[in-house]
């Protein structure tokens, strides 16, 4: 019998603000030894340091590959390439567009696209507020081709309230979604 194939995710990092669920993501992916492979866009190593004082560097023992999102010619924009889905934390409205209407001219939005074609599970966070009809168009037209929209929200239902806290709660849903943890562990005596 053949062993089940390695837990593989691939989480895209757009220039719209929200750094901090990205980098909460990663350590809980980390925490689970989930294969991950990052993708930054140029505004997002922006974003991530004014955010975080982070460098992409400083993440690098979190993942197994970083890449620019100008590197379509990566490994991961190929279909044949096996991996558990997609996630795009935090998702700029541009790359929302993108994905939306099928352009994968970023190694971000191609990587959203093989995952739509293979059937794989694509999750895009937005953190955009209000959302304009543009906006709201493109969500639909990727919920219709099988993504999962997901607004960056914090559960403010949680006993203990501290940022990392609430960051921590956030991925712990995103993982969820691919059967990873437990609903059980959104309680806030299990998050440990």
């Amino acid at each position: 019998m053949a062993s089940p194939a390695p837990r593989r995710l691939i989480v895209g990092l757009t220039g719209s603000s929200g750094a901090p669920f990205t980098v909460a993501l990663l350590h809980a992916l980390h925490a689970l030894n989930v294969d991950t492979y990052l993708i930054v866009s140029r505004w997002g190593r922006t974003v991530l340091e004014q955010e975080t004082n982070l460098q992409v560097a400083d993440l690098q023992g979190l993942v197994r590959k970083v890449y620019s999102d100008d590197a379509l010619d990566a490994p991961v924009s190929s279909g044949s390439v096996q991996y558990h889905g997609v996630v795009v934390l935090p998702c700029s409205m541009t790359t929302l567009a993108r994905i939306a209407h099928g352009m994968a001219d970023t190694l971000i939005a191609r990587c959203a696209h093989v995952a739509l074609k293979e059937h794989r599970r694509l999750i895009l966070c937005i953190r955009e507020t209000p959302l304009s009809v543009i906006n709201l168009e493109n969500a639909l037209r990727v919920a219709r081709a099988g993504g999962i929209i997901m607004p960056m929200t914090l559960s403010l239902y949680l006993e203990e309230r501290t940022l990392d806290r609430l960051l921590h709660a956030f991925a712990l849903r995103i993982l969820a979604l691919f059967g990873w943890v437990s609903v059980d562990m959104w309680r806030p005596d299990e998050l440990g």
